[in-house]
């Protein structure tokens, strides 16, 4: 393992999973879902709140606001996550 990596993992926060004690968290981990708040966790090492919106511009990541509803983990974006499409072992 690489020292960058290393770095990079010891100073990662706790996943907003836990850190928010998301009630689908569970769910996603039985059933191979994720959301988006675990995507921005996996890219930038940052936990933002599940159910908070957010998107990436030119300057980085920028919160719009908390949702007025239940936020939604897919398999969509857990496959995006876990299966990157330059991965062909088949």
């Amino acid at each position: 393992m690489s020292r960058e990596l290393c770095e990079a993992l010891a100073s990662a926060s706790a996943p907003p999973c836990t850190g928010y004690a998301c009630p689908k968290q569970r769910d996603c981990a039985t059933q191979k879902l994720a959301c988006e708040s675990f995507l921005h966790y996996v890219n930038s090492g940052r936990a933002v709140h599940p159910l908070m919106l957010f998107k990436k511009n030119n300057n980085g990541w920028r919160a719009l606001n908390m949702l007025k509803h239940e936020h939604n983990p897919t398999r969509a974006l857990y496959d995006r996550i876990f299966k990157p499409e330059d991965n062909n072992d088949t």
